[in-house]
């Protein structure tokens, strides 16, 4: 007859005890209570659960406490300030509430919703008071998508309406010159800038032609630096004096402005 000790017993019920509470623990990381999950936590502690489930159980409960707070925030939405809503996300995305399904998720997205329209509204003001035609034109892409009040991004159109004409005669002139020499760099700034501000289609396709010819002429070189044979249907040439007579004729109009 072979005899079972003390210590083995207590060891068998020890273990018994582990396998259950790690049962119910698992059980509790799916409920949206905290109390349900620290409770359980507390006992799956006493009896030596494996530390990778407690770990799962202290995110789980920290997930739920970060939730708890939006919801808290989101009930009173006149104190929310951009700054509060930035900490709340950030605290929420370092224990991973991003990563929740169900109500935790929606709570966060709210939250998440709430900010980028704020960013956006923030991003839209700045950019109204200042006079880059590109900063202001993604401010009001980036409200739009936000769904920050029509009638702030109808304003901001305006005023985004009237730097472009103001800028547009500039760009027109910055373009032509840009097409004379052989900065791919500034040309295609030119151009950009010539495309936002509603500069002639003519004009700004002349450049772009323009751009395509030295972009060629510069990768040709880069070949011919290296030794490589380049075959004569891919290589570029510059286009002969005259070959761009209408920005010629613009460019001569221009300075008897």
């Amino acid at each position: 007859k072979v005899g079972v000790s003390d210590t083995d017993l207590a060891a068998a019920r020890r273990r018994i005890q582990q396998i259950e509470a790690a049962g119910r623990l698992q059980q509790a990381l799916q409920s949206e209570m905290i109390d349900v999950v620290q409770g359980q936590l507390r006992e799956a502690e006493k009896v030596g659960v494996a530390q990778n489930l407690l770990d799962e159980g202290i995110r789980r409960i920290q997930q739920l406490k970060a939730v708890a707070q939006i919801r808290e925030a989101l009930a009173d939405m006149s104190k929310l300030t951009l700054g509060v809503i930035e900490d709340l996300v950030s605290t929420a995305d370092a224990v991973g509430v991003g990563d929740l399904t169900g109500e935790s998720k929606q709570v966060y997205e709210t939250l998440v919703k709430r900010r980028d329209k704020m960013r956006a509204e923030k991003q839209l003001r700045a950019a109204a008071k200042g006079q880059d035609v590109f900063a202001l034109l993604d401010a009001i892409q980036t409200a739009e998508k936000a769904g920050v009040d029509p009638k702030k991004v109808a304003a901001a159109q305006q005023v985004w309406e009237r730097i472009a004409e103001l800028k547009k005669p500039t760009a027109r002139v910055q373009l032509l010159a840009a097409v004379e020499g052989k900065d791919i760099g500034k040309l295609d700034d030119a151009i950009k800038l010539a495309r936002a501000v509603g500069v002639e289609k003519r004009v700004v396709d002349r450049g772009e032609l323009r751009l395509r010819v030295l972009q060629g002429l510069a990768e040709n070189e880069a070949e011919s630096s290296q030794g490589g044979e380049t075959s004569s249907k891919r290589r570029v040439q510059l286009p002969e004096e005259g070959a761009l007579p209408e920005i010629k004729t613009i460019e001569a109009r221009e300075a008897k402005k």
